[in-house]
């Protein structure tokens, strides 16, 4: 709802001596003012995350893992007589924790979908899904009410395999456009909604195939108006030029050095999608 607000205010006040010989006893002082302002704004969004498994993101970034800093390590160091019999002996030592990439990955989209379910806790307005891919595409979920669904998808994955984006992002943008998301907002929300890719990789696509279709799904989708948000994860140059080409502007791309990072980047991404506003008229 949108409220157009105009406050007046009057005072009448004495005036001074020099003042009354002019023929003024009083003098009535008034001030106004005007603003619009809406409630806390609900805007209906539908989003599907394509989000790369491959086998780097398995590898560890510079990021401690907080709730286990250290790791023990164990390895064969030789071997010893037990009563006349040799048997292999294990050491360990203990070194740093860090983050995999998937495990920050994991970390990010549920500060995402925290934003998503604080501004929609009756899950009236938020549908999400969520794709992953590697040298092929893994099957997605399909676009639902709110952010459970996305988020175990998330929480499941695992890394290995090549990379090629083009068929995830090809279906994200697929499902995202049908007239039935559409449909979906209007029977729940009466609202049209606002769609939304987030596309992040660590990497950059095994096959020069696989980004120019990448590049020619994400033509159509800015075409139609589905706005795409891209996440470079430590990701090389041609990787990173791949999702700056991809994004909606300069400000929807983001380059995450680390876990810290990335999850900072996908929670601000949810704070746009669901963005409130509040403008002064006069």
């Amino acid at each position: 709802k949108t409220y157009d607000v105009k406050l007046t205010s009057s005072y009448t006040m004495n005036t001074n001596g020099m003042t009354a010989l002019l023929g003024w006893k009083t003098v009535t002082i008034k001030v106004s003012a005007t603003a619009q302002s809406t409630t806390e704004t609900k805007n209906a969004l539908s989003m599907f995350l394509v989000l790369d498994r491959s086998g780097s993101m398995e590898e560890d970034t510079a990021t401690v893992n907080e709730a286990s800093p250290t790791t023990t390590v164990t390895y064969d160091c030789g071997y010893y007589n037990n009563k006349g019999k040799w048997v292999s002996k294990t050491c360990s030592y203990e070194e740093t924790n860090y983050y995999t990439k998937i495990e920050s990955l994991k970390l990010a989209v549920a500060s995402l979908t925290t934003q998503l379910n604080t501004a929609d806790p009756e899950t009236k307005y938020v549908r999400t899904a969520a794709v992953s891919y590697n040298a092929s595409m893994q099957t997605p979920t399909t676009l639902g009410w709110g952010t459970t669904t996305a988020l175990n998808y998330v929480k499941a994955l695992t890394a290995t395999g090549g990379t090629d984006s083009s068929t995830a992002m090809a279906r994200a943008y697929s499902d995202v456009a049908k007239a039935s998301e559409d449909a979906a907002h209007k029977a729940k929300n009466g609202q049209t909604p606002s769609k939304f890719i987030l596309f992040m990789t660590d990497g950059d696509n095994n096959y020069t195939s696989a980004d120019t279709k990448t590049k020619a799904t994400c033509d159509t989708a800015k075409a139609a108006g589905v706005q795409i948000f891209t996440v470079a994860f430590m990701a090389p140059s041609k990787g990173q030029t791949l999702l700056k080409y991809c994004a909606s502007s300069t400000s929807n791309y983001y380059d995450a050095q680390n876990a810290a990072e990335l999850v900072a980047a996908f929670k601000e991404i949810g704070d746009k999608a669901v963005q409130a506003s509040t403008r002064l008229t006069n």
